[in-house]
């Protein structure tokens, strides 16, 4: 499976590609204290990832340095970065977070050392709550960064049925950030059918959205039958 760093490389030139760094925000802190778990996976010791996200915070705030150390240093720890862009940010917790705002030199009062910050995350898709993950940080962004946000809204994948099926799950959720934001099929599909390519040659359910009703156990067992069904009612099946 190709990271994303090597989708990156394969899709723009190599030039343009070279000075990118990919990685997530654990990965980049290991490489900023230095870091390296090498040897322990294999002794089944507990890894303290959040601890050394936690370390390279304070280096790139030079805790406990002068003014002019932790500026010369942080300079040195980020050398050459103008921009940050950060996938999934309803994902982030406490830890991720402090080290992205020490990163884009949040803390500096000029405005002119501070990096460009652009954050992609839905608070729809936030299913890490249980390892720490908030939302209140996607929240809080608009204010913390004086960003402007962008409402992603057009579905270039899902038929328009399956949309609006999607839509109806999520509205009644509480405190919503897009409840007024419905999603929509893009604008080059506006005019296809609702069920897409199975509106005409489904008999059982014309592309619509189905309810398969089963027992907990046999719920894997339906998804593969209804997949088989499938199968056999479109020719080019992948």
């Amino acid at each position: 499976m190709r990271d994303n760093g090597q989708r990156i490389h394969e899709g723009i030139a190599r030039s343009l590609a070279i000075g990118v760094t990919v990685s997530t925000c654990h990965a980049l802190a290991m490489r900023l204290v230095g870091a390296s778990f090498a040897g322990q996976i294999a002794t089944e010791t507990e890894l303290d990832f959040d601890k050394v996200v936690v370390e390279a915070t304070a280096l790139l705030r030079g805790d406990g340095l002068s003014r002019e150390e932790a500026e010369a240093l942080r300079e040195t720890l980020i050398q050459g970065y103008r921009w940050i862009l950060v996938d999934e940010y309803q994902d982030i917790g406490p830890e991720e977070y402090g080290l992205i705002a020490a990163v884009a030199c949040r803390s500096l009062d000029d405005q002119e050392q501070r990096l460009s910050l652009f954050a992609v995350g839905d608070d729809d898709q936030n299913i890490y709550a249980f390892a720490g993950a908030s939302i209140e940080f996607i929240r809080r962004f608009e204010a913390d960064y004086n960003a402007r946000p962008t409402y992603l809204v057009e579905n270039y994948r899902s038929t328009a049925a399956i949309v609006a099926a999607a839509n109806s799950v999520i509205a009644p959720a509480a405190d919503r950030m897009k409840a007024d934001h419905d999603i929509a099929v893009n604008r080059a599909r506006m005019n296809a059918p609702q069920g897409g390519g199975l509106a005409n040659i489904d008999p059982v359910s014309h592309g619509r959205v189905q309810l398969l009703r089963t027992d907990f156990d046999g719920q894997a067992v339906a998804a593969v039958d209804e997949f088989v069904r499938l199968s056999q009612l479109i020719p080019d099946w992948s």
